[in-house]
């Protein structure tokens, strides 16, 4: 292997590349060669790797932030960047150009998602998707009342779906993943496979519904539906029904505010949404209700009804 003295960043980036290929998961991996190829060899890709400087990467920092990009997106595009940096500093003992800088842009204003969730005519859309419930409608009932992701719901097939013991067997994510020039459509396992009950009126909707074990819940067929092309159902429900628009991300944050409402403990929402860890701090703030650590919320109804 080459000292790096006379390698380009473009050359080391490929480097970094092709070693995490053996580690990470290949949506891991095509996220950060995306972001590497659209946001930072643009910047970068010419230069030799002393030539980079601290001031240099404030610039890009603040260039960064005046794409129009979200916050969030910009943090995972600095965060991308520094493992890449680490890299290189630890494989070619560099010092590294950005170890006293913070990477991470401006956080936003606290408040304003908590205020358009807490506002948001949430009743309104569950009578909508209560009523002539279809399969879409149901799906977005089912991210409402168990806060699984929209790449799970898509990944959803009926043999996951358990309505004699109410419950739903998460183990898959359906994730875009671009592969060099073209992209597919890849069911992923789950970081953390899980169950979650659900509520005996949900079940009521689906039982009727069913399909074939192996088909997909939202297709009925062999061929998942896409989560944009789901995120394009919902708009569509909201527009003919003139409610603001929402995401299934928003759908998800207002599961785990009324989990906390009602009282679910830590531990089993956490399980619930398949995370390890959630940030206390963010969520008290966020959504201000008192954490009732050890009662656990009954799911023999909808928590919203």
């Amino acid at each position: 292997m080459s000292n790096g003295v006379d390698m380009k960043f473009d050359q080391l980036t490929a480097q970094w590349l092709s070693s995490i290929e053996q580690t990470q998961k290949l949506s891991t991996v095509a996220n950060y060669r995306s972001k590497v190829q659209k946001y930072i060899l643009p910047y970068f890709k010419d230069l030799l790797f002393p030539q980079i400087t601290p001031e240099m990467i404030d610039n890009f920092k603040s260039d960064l932030l005046q794409t129009g990009l979200t916050a969030k997106y910009i943090s995972n595009i600095l965060s991308c960047f520094k493992v890449l940096l680490e890299f290189i500093c630890t494989t070619y003992h560099y010092a590294n150009p950005a170890i006293s800088l913070s990477l991470l842009p401006q956080e936003k204003q606290e408040g304003t998602e908590t205020e358009t969730l807490s506002h948001y005519p949430i009743q309104e859309l569950q009578n909508i998707l209560w009523h002539d419930t279809d399969i879409t409608k149901a799906g977005v009932l089912l991210v409402i009342n168990t806060g699984i992701k929209i790449g799970e719901l898509c990944a959803l097939k009926w043999k996951d779906v358990d309505c004699d013991h109410f419950c739903i067997n998460i183990s898959y994510t359906l994730q875009r993943v671009k592969l060099d020039a073209t992209t597919k459509l890849i069911r992923f396992p789950c970081s953390y496979s899980r169950s979650i009950p659900i509520p005996q009126q949900l079940k009521e909707v689906l039982t009727p519904l069913q399909g074939e074990k192996e088909s997909y819940f939202l297709s009925g067929g062999s061929c998942p539906v896409e989560p944009r092309n789901m995120q394009y159902r919902l708009q569509k429900i909201l527009t003919d029904s003139n409610l603001p628009r929402i995401s299934f991300s928003a759908l998800r944050k207002i599961f785990i505010q009324k989990s906390l409402e009602q009282g679910l403990d830590l531990f089993s929402l956490c399980k619930f949404l398949g995370v390890s860890t959630l940030d206390l701090g963010k969520i008290t703030i966020l959504y201000k209700y008192r954490l009732y650590l050890y009662y656990h919320i009954t799911f023999s109804k909808s928590i919203y009804k």
